[in-house]
């Protein structure tokens, strides 16, 4: 075997011995042929065995290997468990060329290092790669049921025939600027005329340069060639160049699914996933995942090899993030080393204008902000964890480093801002959009988790679509800013879209709900304006005004059959009503007070035999809410509290709210947790509570005389006037949902007729069935809790922390949804049917000690 290292290298000449059980230095003399057993005649010998044949020196086996780019070979990749197993290849007898083999089969060892081997073999070439050494294996490629004819253009020709040097010189000023994956125009050029480029790659160049037709001063006048033949034709021919492929059919791929579509429409793309998995394949079969920095192969093509790893790796994720799939590509499984300027310098081969230069490195960046995409889709969406399965602190903490990945990918290209400013180009922008469509998806997951909620962060949700309004407005200013917009901005824009409305339709705040209203309403004039000039827009675009006419209809529809016309007078007169009785309500409790809310102690409960007091019952019924003191000793409650607080102090990493002083924290199932939930004086009080619930129904599914442990967090709230640690209004189980969905909607029957007075809060006929949480916002409990009780863990006084409850709940629930100028009627078809209750009817309860249930 040959050590191409070595001056005398040559024939049974020694070679450094590779086993472990020698040391390093040692030499030994490795024979080409195996030693014969005694007794066997060699098959060389035998009748009828054919004879290796010698390679000459005009031999294309003894061309010194170049590149993988060859006429009617091919380059495949094989891996470390491949049955071509590389510790065996290493001990094959290699030339000066480093190749061994026949015509049929050939192998080259093109990175000659131990501990990372890169072979290649050929009939087509296959790569092997352990830890150091690359293989290359060479077949002809009539053995591979290739396609016969590759390289004749003159189908391609007849189709775009004059214009060809006019379509690659559209092609090289507004296509390869933001799709830099071919060599210099001249190179190309060589190869059409000397017929070794592929047919569908060239119809790749010609048909992606014909959007931009009108922009040739020869052919604007012309009327522009159809682009349909040149897309079949490029199809088919990529399909059967698949049993064949090289770095020319990776280029055509990309191309292709870059192609602008002639109609925009639903689906915009179909096929392209397949595709996507085709062209991952191939990438992969031709070694493109592998490092090719020592690799003896030209320069020019090292780099080309990089350039076009990560040009997939940026489809395969983008595509991904917009369909919703999962990648092909593990991220664990390729060793590609991460693009610079210099990549694309030295394919180029001459120094690059300034233009091409700002644009290879907005592409170069643009990979890099990949990478941080496939951390997010890797942290939050995955087929068997979700962001919407996660317990908050999960999903922050998740959050939190892919947001530090985004601002450290930020950091590292200082020369671009976001907020671009005029005369910045195409590549550019895409990099800005690629920016925001991963920030709205690190937001929109944690939306699912937690929007609604405390930790949800609504200023920073406002800020981003605010800062993404800038960079649209910006845009809309360029005059002269042409090229291709890569498919992932539709995407970005319409997933940034789609999450607009989510995010609307979950509001349940009337603040929040107006924020975003104004941001899909900006959101959507932008994208008009942009549609009108830009290419990336009309579909997101299609996508926003699919959806929101739909839910207008569907919503006006659905109250039109809640409240009818006719119904008018009725509810007008019912209105008034309601306002007054609001009034009475509203000036009773300010009066009252704290004392507003019933109280009780648990040994009155306990002498009536678990009940609450007949002459109590209708004041909770009213009220909505009581509070029970007394219910376990102080010192047993204590006892809880320090426990709890000497569990957190140590374990410092559980994740409390609000961070600077945690006073709320996500643990579900400690001791003392357990203790509480089971004690048999809790279990008292709250089945004396929900007894206040009936049914009328017998097929109803509650049972009021069992309990059902439910889990949630414990609370040890410091006293203190901190707004930062305030539970915002809000109504647990549902908004929209509670007329939205039939079953839910019949619980407030009465109300939708106009008479609130007939109305039955504490009535479960239609609870059981009700869907409380249409739009999968995570702030809905998916139990039925006949009421929400916590024990206090914590000696706060009035407006120190404790909470402030609506009363009346008959009320209060009638006074929902309606506006005071149009009573009889709900709001308009994408407003939310949710208004806070008027804080009028609102009181702060009482001091709280450490043993009390509210």
């Amino acid at each position: 075997m040959n050590d191409p290292q070595s001056p005398n290298a040559g024939k049974g000449t020694a070679r450094p011995y590779r086993s472990k059980k020698q040391r390093p230095g040692k030499s030994c003399t490795f024979e080409l042929a195996a030693p014969i057993k005694k007794g066997r005649i060699p098959k060389s010998r035998r009748t009828g065995a054919p004879q290796p044949e010698a390679p000459t020196p005009d031999s294309p086996a003894w061309e010194p290997f170049q590149g993988t780019v060859t006429p009617n070979r091919t380059a495949l990749y094989v891996g470390n468990s491949s049955d071509q197993d590389v510790y065996l290849l290493r001990h094959l007898p290699f030339d000066e060329t480093n190749s061994f083999g026949r015509t049929n089969w050939r192998v080259w060892k093109i990175f000659a290092d131990e501990r990372a081997p890169a072979y290649f073999t050929a009939s087509i070439v296959i790569v092997c790669q352990r830890s150091s050494l690359t293989w290359m294996q060479s077949y002809p490629n009539t053995l591979l049921d290739a396609k016969d004819d590759i390289y004749d253009l003159d189908q391609v020709n007849t189709m775009v025939n004059p214009y060809q040097p006019h379509l690659l010189g559209l092609y090289y000023k507004y296509v390869h600027p933001s799709l830099p994956i071919l060599e210099p125009r001249e190179h190309i050029e060589a190869s059409i005329a000397a017929g070794t480029i592929p047919a569908s790659l060239v119809a790749s160049i010609y048909s992606s340069a014909i959007p931009f037709w009108h922009h040739s001063l020869e052919l604007k006048d012309v009327t522009p060639i159809a682009r349909s033949p040149l897309c079949n034709l490029i199809f088919r021919a990529v399909s059967l160049e698949a049993r064949t492929p090289s770095l020319q059919t990776i280029q055509a791929m990309l191309l292709y699914m870059q192609l602008l579509p002639v109609y925009i429409r639903e689906p915009n793309h179909p096929g392209f996933w397949a595709l996507t998995c085709q062209l991952v394949g191939l990438a992969q079969e031709t070694g493109l995942h592998i490092d090719p920095a020592n690799w003896n192969i030209c320069s020019s093509e090292r780099h080309l090899r990089r350039i076009l790893w990560w040009a997939v790796y940026m489809h395969d994720k983008w595509l991904a993030h917009w369909l919703g799939r999962p990648s092909h590509i593990d991220d664990r499984q390729f060793s590609v080393e991460r693009l610079t300027i210099e990549d694309f310098q030295k394919v180029a081969t001459q120094p690059m204008d300034a233009h091409l230069a700002n644009s290879t490195t907005a592409f170069a960046m643009l990979t890099r902000l990949t990478i941080v995409l496939s951390s997010v889709m890797d942290n939050f969406y995955t087929i068997n964890r979700s962001s919407c399965v996660m317990s908050p602190e999960e999903a922050l903490s998740r959050a939190s480093q892919c947001q530090a990945q985004l601002r450290d990918c930020l950091a590292q290209q200082g020369s671009v801002l976001l907020r671009p400013s005029r005369g910045i180009n195409v590549p550019y922008y895409a990099f800005v959009f690629a920016y925001y469509g991963i920030a709205v998806s690190i937001q929109r997951a944690l939306f699912a988790c937690v929007g609604g909620t405390s930790y949800y962060d609504i200023d920073r949700e406002t800020i981003l679509f605010q800062d993404l309004f800038d960079v649209f407005e910006d845009l809309l200013k360029q005059d002269d800013l042409n090229g291709l917009w890569l498919s992932y901005c539709k995407s970005n824009m319409a997933i940034i879209g789609s999450f607009i409305i989510t995010a609307l339709l979950s509001s349940t705040d009337e603040s929040v709900y107006q924020t975003r209203q104004a941001i899909l309403d900006g959101f959507r004039g932008l994208l008009q304006q942009l549609a009108d000039r830009f290419e990336f827009a009309p579909l997101p675009l299609l996508r926003l005004n699919l959806f929101c006419p739909l839910l207008e209809e569907r919503f006006s529809m659905l109250k039109q059959s809640i409240v009818r016309p006719e119904d008018k007078d009725r509810l007008v007169e019912s209105y008034h009503r309601l306002t007054k009785a609001l009034a009475e309500e509203a000036e009773r409790i300010s009066k009252l007070g704290p004392k507003a809310i019933p109280e009780i102690n648990f040994s009155d409960i306990e002498a009536n035999n678990g009940h609450l007091p007949d002459g109590l019952v209708d004041t909770v019924q009213r009220t909505g809410c009581v509070i029970i003191r007394g219910v376990v000793p102080e010192e047993e409650a204590s006892g809880w509290e320090a426990e709890l607080r000497t569990y957190t102090k140590k374990h410092p990493k559980i994740a409390g709210f609000p961070k600077h002083d945690p006073q709320n924290f996500s643990l579900f199932w400690t001791r003392p947790h357990v203790q509480v939930r089971s004690h048999p004086r809790m279990l008292k009080a709250m089945h004396s509570v929900s007894q206040l619930w009936h049914v009328s129904r017998d097929d109803a599914l509650f049972d009021m005389a069992s309990q059902v442990v439910y889990a949630d967090r414990f609370r040890i709230r410091h006293p203190s006037k901190d707004q930062e640690y305030t539970l915002n209004a809000h109504q647990d189980s549902g908004a929209m949902e509670r007329w939205e969905d039939p079953e839910y909607r019949a619980c407030y029957q009465k109300i939708f007729e106009g008479e609130w007075e007939d109305y039955d809060p504490w009535n479960a006929d239609h609870r059981s069935d009700a869907k409380t949480d249409l739009y999968s916002t995570g702030m809905s409990c998916s139990a039925f809790r006949s009421f929400q009780g916590w024990i206090s863990l914590s000696h706060t006084g009035r407006g120190e922390g404790t909470l402030r409850l609506v009363q009346a709940p008959t009320i209060a629930s009638s006074a929902n949804g309606q506006k005071e100028d149009e009573p009889w009627g709900l709001y308009q078809a994408t407003d939310r049917n949710y208004r806070s209750a008027p804080n009028s009817l609102c009181s702060s309860i009482p001091a709280l000690d450490s043993c009390t249930l509210g």
